[in-house]
């Protein structure tokens, strides 16, 4: 990276690498074009408005951070990221398509389970259909295509709180049908005040009622 990218601007972007990723890279034999291809598709992954989040190999492959770094040395870098279990590559019709390697994912592309995630919305779907928790991919099916300045909020609500929590935060919001991000941010805040609850996030009221403010004010005030 050039040095004239540092010092970083406080409001600098992030990428988001699992630990088990940084693990795989940092084992002691990973070669740099292997390590390069890998950062970079997590770089394309975390822009991906795909579910489950993914990057075409052509588009990777052209890449022009890629190109300059690894030459012809591209399908050696994928094969060794594919062998090291943290990416996977799947093809439906011409295309080929770069996922990272989680379980929700192995179980679409090995066809295990019809229903290996659930639909939009569908918060009751049992434990066992639902991959790791995304707060990203939950806001952007839930909620509304994440901008820029959206994508800064939730990154900097990962800070304080898991993907889970935000996730369930999300959940509130869709259930009393005010969907933007700033009543989510309003529930994160009295939680980082008054505490999280540990428990599931409140639902409908039977007959689908949805919560007034002051219902949900005097929940999060509850559960302080």
């Amino acid at each position: 990276m050039a040095t004239n990218d540092f010092p970083l601007p406080d409001d600098h972007g992030t990428t988001r690498v699992p630990n088990a990723v940084i693990a795989a890279l940092l084992d002691g034999d990973t070669d740099k074009a292997t390590i390069a291809l890998v950062l970079r598709a997590m770089w394309w992954l975390e822009r991906s408005r795909d579910y489950p989040k993914s990057v075409a190999v052509a588009d990777l492959r052209t890449d022009r951070v890629l190109a300059t770094k690894l030459g012809h040395g591209f399908d050696s870098a994928l094969s060794s990221a594919v062998s090291k279990g943290v990416l996977l590559v799947s093809t439906t019709g011409d295309a080929a398509k770069i996922f990272l390697n989680t379980e929700s994912v192995a179980r679409l592309i090995e066809g295990a389970s019809d229903s290996a995630q659930a639909p939009a919305g569908d918060w009751d779907a049992p434990a066992d259909r639902l991959g790791p928790a995304d707060a990203y991919g939950e806001y952007e099916k839930n909620i509304a295509p994440l901008t820029p300045m959206t994508r800064d909020a939730v990154s900097q609500a990962l800070q304080d709180f898991t993907d889970e929590q935000i996730v369930d935060a999300i959940r509130i919001a869709v259930e009393n049908e005010t969907r933007n991000w700033s009543f989510i941010a309003a529930v994160l805040r009295k939680w980082k005040r008054g505490g999280i609850p540990h428990e599931p996030s409140i639902r409908r009221r039977p007959g689908g009622q949805r919560l007034s403010e002051g219902e949900l004010e005097r929940y999060l005030e509850q559960k302080r």
